[in-house]
């Protein structure tokens, strides 16, 4: 992964770090005094934060990659529905071994692959041809996607459904995809960049930060930094501290409401 998606994975430790911080420091604080709430708040804070960095990093580098390949196979399959029969079905083609393509078939020794790629799912009609064919090789059914009544109907023939997904995976191992796709999304401004990194993640930690600082605010911050100081200088943190409680409490609110659930690619079968 490069750099720029690691700040996701950095941001949710630093929050998580944080709040394990305020828990531990504002309790143990408050029973035993500052050396101790610093003692106990630390390690918390750095273990919370580590155990975050590793489970999100994992996490999303799963994610990172189904969604690579949802994208993949959703522009593979808008190409693949702009080329003729005879280009798609050459094009499938280059992902199996000993393929030969015939127009709008791929045939290769143990079987045949029925091609077709439309935009809208392939129906039942779509499966016609193949049943219709007689032959004692194995047949395959290829298209984007399909219907449920056809994905039923193809396993009541004995004719197996290769879709989207399936056809982008045979291509990348073959190192067969095309360099450019006919049909490419244009690319988001940075408004949806920003957008779409706080879509799906952070909700949760970020309404726990708002919690936590309800929880402060009713108890009193003088509960966690009790006015009995005899330093200005701590004097001055602790006005700092309330001064930017305020602030910080409404920008995490508009943060919550802003983070939503983000979709999830079609399947193969609709």
């Amino acid at each position: 992964m490069c750099v720029r998606k690691f700040i996701p994975i950095v941001s949710d430790a630093a929050v998580a770090a944080l709040c394990t911080f305020m828990l531990a420091f504002t309790f143990v604080r408050y029973h035993f005094g500052n050396t101790y709430g610093l003692i106990a708040a630390l390690p918390a804070a750095l273990a919370a934060g580590t155990l975050v960095f590793l489970y999100k990093g994992r996490k999303r580098k799963r994610a990172l990659d189904t969604a690579a390949m949802s994208a993949g196979a959703e522009k593979l399959a808008a190409h693949l529905a702009l080329l003729g029969p005879e280009e798609s079905a050459a094009l499938f083609a280059r992902g199996l071994d000993g393929a030969k393509p015939d127009g709008s078939v791929a045939e290769t020794d143990r079987g045949l692959y029925f091609c077709s790629f439309t935009p809208e799912p392939a129906d039942r009609n779509a499966l016609l041809t193949a049943i219709r064919h007689r032959t004692e090789k194995k047949k395959h059914f290829v298209c984007c996607t399909a219907t449920q009544e056809c994905a039923r109907l193809a396993e009541e023939t004995g004719i197996e459904l290769i879709c989207a997904e399936e056809i982008y995976g045979l291509l990348k191992e073959k190192d067969a995809l095309p360099g450019k796709y006919l049909l490419e999304k244009p690319k988001s401004g940075m408004f949806s960049k920003i957008k779409g990194v706080l879509v799906g993640r952070g909700h949760a930690v970020l309404f726990l930060l708002l919690l936590l600082s309800r929880i402060l605010h009713r108890f009193g911050i003088a509960a966690a930094c009790p006015v009995r100081s005899r330093s200005h200088i701590r004097q001055a943190g602790k006005i700092a501290l309330f001064a930017a409680y305020v602030p910080l409490n409404r920008v995490l609110c508009a943060l919550s409401l802003f983070a939503k659930s983000g979709g999830r690619a079609p399947p193969c079968v609709r």
